[in-house]
């Protein structure tokens, strides 16, 4: 008998009668990460592009765009190739919530105005700021 599928592991088995058993198309809109690195040379352009959830699934083009669009075609063949085998692709694993300090030019009018509700809400500026991004 085969295991249930775990997506908390990395490549497990799937169960034939699994129903929450994703597809192709589900493993592809999935946020997995990926990377693309100049390594050519002046005159000779080169990228290295890579999904870092998946080892081995690597791609190179002329420029970023046909790197990633190579890549593209390369991750869903390396995904095909885990369901094929009835094994699990790896899971994306979630972005981690991290703060971000972000430098901002303003002028002195809308400093001063925020600064002004922010003392009257009794809260910091950052907390104001953040509260207006928050309602975007």
């Amino acid at each position: 008998m085969m295991a249930e599928a775990s997506k908390s592991k990395k490549s497990t088995t799937l169960s034939n009668s699994s129903k929450d058993a994703y597809t192709l198309a589900d493993y592809l809109s999935m946020p997995y990460r990926s990377v693309i690195q100049f390594k050519g040379e002046a005159g000779n352009e080169a990228y290295f592009a890579e999904i870092l959830e998946l080892e081995g699934c690597c791609a190179e083009g002329a420029t970023p765009y046909e790197a990633y669009d190579s890549l593209r075609e390369e991750m869903s063949a390396h995904i095909q190739m885990y369901i094929n085998k009835g094994l699990t692709p790896p899971i994306p694993k979630p972005p981690k919530d991290h703060t971000v300090k972000v430098l901002v030019r303003m002028p002195a009018s809308l400093q001063q105005k925020l600064a002004m509700r922010a003392k009257s809400e009794k809260v910091s500026i950052n907390k104001v700021i953040i509260d207006k991004l928050s309602s975007v």
